[in-house]
């Protein structure tokens, strides 16, 4: 062995719980020792001498563990969710250099599985279950046997793993566990290598460097992004678990539609606020029924996998039924009831089964996106008024008794239709037969930046839930370059209202075509669409995240030398994967599926891509453009667009001077606190192109020599930091308006980022560890049910009218108030104009005369020249350079 062995103890009690996904009540974790970690050997493989020699080079300076020599004792440490925590504790600074080496060490897990012979016989069977685990080539050992079939080398560490115990066990208090992981980054490369294709990954290495990240089926996020730094990781992540059963085992019990019977035009339903109790015309995520009025006929179908002693198989008996009030409307036909073993495990004596049974639905209340609410935060135990629950029992009596045992095991369903508008170049979503505009944000599902970090918990679910429905939000798309959610996370979506776009997780790179890595693929989309696949939440499905555009646009097959038959054989690859592998797997669970092979296809820099599709609309901050060009595109979908803020933690309570204006946005860095947070801009575009953003649109901070701002603001490190938080509000307040006001041509605005990995400067909209809103002022007013803009027009001498354009997502008139604030000459807020007007659904405009104090008011600013007019059209043009006044100076009340 290569290397110093070095062992490390883990409690397996931990170890084997606290899993994200839920499992039948019939399986238990049970009660073990410890488990051995056991750093293996170095895996230098297959490697080019310049990639070897580079890497013993850096492993030789900043190894921390060279003066250790355990000699084979264990080091007692607590579970943690990748072997990187243990030695690297990814504080803010240095966060990853210290454990760069773990990725390139083989990794063995051992655990002593049972306490006694007692605790190995308290049941008759027992499963293993992997989920969300972390690093590559993991194989399962039990009592020195490897279990079933091996992981492979590049099976995906996405897929969720059961393996049945039984066959492997001695039950004597002696049976062991091993976990064995290949060395991540080393033996990845080894498979391109071995694919003699060169694969273009941007965020990884150098251009001469063989890639790992595309070889390999984990979060690329890992391996670098301009949101965080590389952090490869090898261990157990989500936890493995080990579920012990009897008689009969529920593994999983779906309900799911099928159709929906009726006029949906024709369906209509009265509802009630939960606080203001007037009647509306729509029915979201928080609001209660109360009556419907509709012909509609759902037809769904439930199906439940489930393990039973081979003894029991034909005795089991079935029922079904149905959970709370409006649930009796379930109507199950017992002649559909189908149950099919698949598979006989002679040697654990134990039958694998998959059963189906179809049900109606009559006077159905359809799921809804969350469309129209109020401004309240709903208690998280929501209970959908959409959402009917049946359940099915498991009837049985073992030989030699009378009395009967049953299992019960519950599901929610929904109804309802989302089709896919994509005629005359559109991109759009039609829910239940109505146009929705999705208003919402991308999420990263990725783990922190810091020690013993899980997945996204119950409580961040919720706290992201709690702040969408309070603003509105009604779309959520899981972006490609991470992992996929959990199972609490989709029901809370279901629950609330919340639309999910999801991604499969492909970024950044083109793949190879060999069998491993197409057999992990394969595997990978089962798993997670037999997951995903019955929640109304998921209306879109998208292959990967950015790949073509860059393929076509960013120069890859120049900047990597893919000429030729390469670069033929990584398109060909690219079409079989996206085209054929994964939406095949996708409709065979649900044949009607909206898939879309790549997002986007069209290029930010072409405007003419632009006008079609869906849309990454990167003109502001990538395309250097300043924020008057909102007003110059339109787009039918725009799923990524955002500008960087400073994090949360470069707030200090002192206050330091940082220079005067000039100093302060100019190259240089000169001052101290530019020198700290440099590092922490990941961004090719870098620092410099966030300080001139904050020169060209701060209203602060602006290079125009007319407006005079007090330089002690400036000396405030609180203040700069809050004022970039404030920019960034701005921005995604002017953008969503923009896109709202520009129905029905654009029909989506989901903002780039909501949440944090780390805390660097990025375009999260949320603190890093905290998920509170940076800007919710701005948040608030982005998602509002009511926004506009307003411009103002000259039309005699000394007469002005203000031109108000807005979107009502109300879907009938509403009698309220349209407030003006009018510009001051110094551009503080000063005098206000309120208007009573009656709101109109969907987009519309109307003219407010100017009374003479607000005239005379803004005659100052334009004979002063702060106000400048453009002649051509007669518009009235305000600092900073927008074309109309900003969404902030308009206010509606309803």
């Amino acid at each position: 062995m290569k290397g110093k062995i070095i062992v490390i103890l883990i409690w397996l009690s931990l170890l084997f719980g606290g899993l994200q996904g839920q499992v039948s009540s019939a399986g238990k974790s049970l009660p073990t020792e410890e488990a051995l970690l056991l750093k293996w050997e170095l895996d230098l493989g297959n490697l080019p001498l310049n990639v070897r020699d580079t890497f013993l080079y850096y492993y030789r300076l900043m190894h921390p563990l060279q003066k250790l020599d355990l000699d084979g004792n264990y080091l007692k440490v607590n579970y943690m969710p990748s072997v990187n925590d243990h030695f690297c504790k990814h504080e803010v600074k240095g966060c990853n250099q210290a454990c760069k080496w773990v990725e390139w060490y083989r990794w063995k897990y051992r655990a002593k599985l049972f306490e006694n012979e007692e605790a190995a016989k308290k049941h008759k069977h027992y499963y293993l279950q992997i989920n969300e685990w972390e690093g590559a080539g993991l194989e399962v050992f039990i009592n020195g046997t490897l279990v079933d079939e091996p992981f492979q080398p590049l099976h995906s560490s996405f897929a969720n793993k059961y393996m049945d115990l039984d066959p492997y066990l001695r039950r004597n208090g002696t049976d062991s566990l091993v976990l064995q992981f290949q060395a991540v980054t080393p033996y990845a490369k080894q498979f391109g290598v071995a694919s003699g294709l060169v694969f273009p990954a941007d965020n990884e290495g150098t251009l001469t460097e063989m890639k790992a990240s595309p070889n390999i089926r984990k979060p690329i996020v890992q391996y670098g992004w301009d949101i965080a730094p590389r952090r490869v990781l090898t261990g157990l992540g989500e936890g493995v678990k080990m579920i012990g059963w009897d008689d009969i085992w529920i593994q999983l019990f779906q309900m799911y539609q099928e159709g929906i019977e009726g006029d949906l035009q024709q369906n209509k339903v009265v509802a009630y606020s939960v606080d203001a109790g007037k009647p509306v015309e729509s029915v979201g995520g928080i609001l209660k029924v109360t009556e419907t009025v509709n012909g509609l006929t759902g037809k769904g179908k439930a199906r439940w996998i489930y393990l039973v002693d081979k003894d029991l198989s034909e005795l089991v008996k079935w029922e079904h039924g149905s959970v709370g009030g409006k649930s009796n409307n379930l109507v199950w036909d017992s002649s559909s009831l189908v149950v099919n073993p698949y598979f006989q495990n002679d040697a654990a004596g134990v039958v694998h089964c998959m059963a189906t049974e179809t049900f109606a639905v009559k006077d159905l209340i359809l799921w809804q996106p969350n469309v129209i609410r109020e401004h309240h935060i709903m208690p998280m135990d929501f209970d959908n008024s959409s959402a009917y629950v049946g359940e099915i029992v498991a009837k049985y009596a073992l030989p030699g008794e009378l009395e009967e045992r049953s299992l019960k095991q519950f599901a929610k369903v929904y109804f309802r239709n989302v089709q896919w508008d994509t005629t005359l170049c559109g991109f759009g979503f039609l829910v239940n037969g109505k146009k929705v505009f999705a208003k919402g944000v991308n999420v990263v599902w990725a783990r922190l930046f810091k020690p013993g970090s899980p997945y996204p918990g119950k409580s961040d679910v919720d706290a992201w839930i709690a702040s969408w429905v309070k603003l509105g939000v009604n779309m959520v798309r899981i972006w490609g370059g991470g992992a996929y959610p959990s199972d609490y996370f989709y029901q809370q979506c279901d629950a609330f209202g919340i639309m999910v776009w999801q991604d499969f997780m492909f970024s950044g790179t083109t793949y190879p075509r060999d069998m491993l890595f197409l057999n992990a693929v394969e595997i990978e989309v089962h798993n997670v669409v037999n997951r995903l696949f019955h929640h109304p939440s998921v209306v879109m499905w998208c292959g990967n995240n950015e790949i073509e555009v860059a393929w076509f646009n960013w120069g890859w097959q120049n900047k990597y030398g893919i000429h030729e038959k390469d670069s033929i054989a990584q398109w060909n690859n690219y079409l079989f994967m996206f085209d054929t592998l994964i939406p095949f797997v996708l409709k065979s669970y649900v044949p009607n599926a909206n898939y879309l092979r790549s997002s986007p296809i069209g290029n930010w820099g072409n405007l003419k891509q632009m006008r079609c599709g869906d849309n990454h609309d990167w003109g502001v901050w990538h395309g250097e453009r300043t924020f008057a060009y909102l007003d110059s595109v339109k787009m039918p979908f725009v799923s990524e667009y955002g500008l960087p803020s400073l994090p949360n933690w470069m707030r200090l309570e002192e206050t330091k001077l940082l220079g005067g204006v000039r100093d302060y946005y100019h190259e240089g860095y000169s001052d101290s606190f530019f020198r700290l947070v440099r590092p922490y801009m990941l961004s090719y575009k870098g620092l410099g192109l966030w300080q001139k953003y904050m020169s060209w649109e701060s209203r602060f901070l602006g290079d125009d020599s007319s407006v005079a701002w007090p330089l002690e603001l400036l000396g405030n490190r609180n203040f700069i930091v809050e004022e970039s938080w404030s920019l960034q509000g701005d921005f995604v307040v002017e953008s969503m308006v923009q896109h709202r006001l520009q129905q029905p041509e654009c029909a989506g605005s989901l903002m780039w980022q909501w949440n944090d990995i780390w805390p660097g400067i990025t375009w999260s909209l949320t603190q890093f560890d905290s998920f509170a809103l940076k800007s919710p002022e701005s948040m608030s007013i982005a998602f509002a049910p009511v926004v506009g803009k307003y411009a103002l027009k000259r039309i005699k001498s000394k007469q002005w009218v203000a031109i108000v354009k807005y979107e009502s997502a109300f879907l009938s008139p509403r009698k309220g108030k349209v407030e003006f604030q009018m510009p001051h000459v110094r551009m503080q807020k000063s005098a206000s104009l309120t208007r009573d007007y009656l709101i109109l659904p969907g987009v519309n405009e109307v003219v407010v005369k100017i009374d003479k104090k607000s005239m005379a008011e803004l005659e100052a600013g334009f004979q002063k020249g702060v106000i400048p007019v453009d002649q051509a059209t007669g518009l009235a043009r305000i600092y900073p350079k927008y074309p109309l006044f900003t969404a902030k100076g308009l206010t509606f009340a309803y």
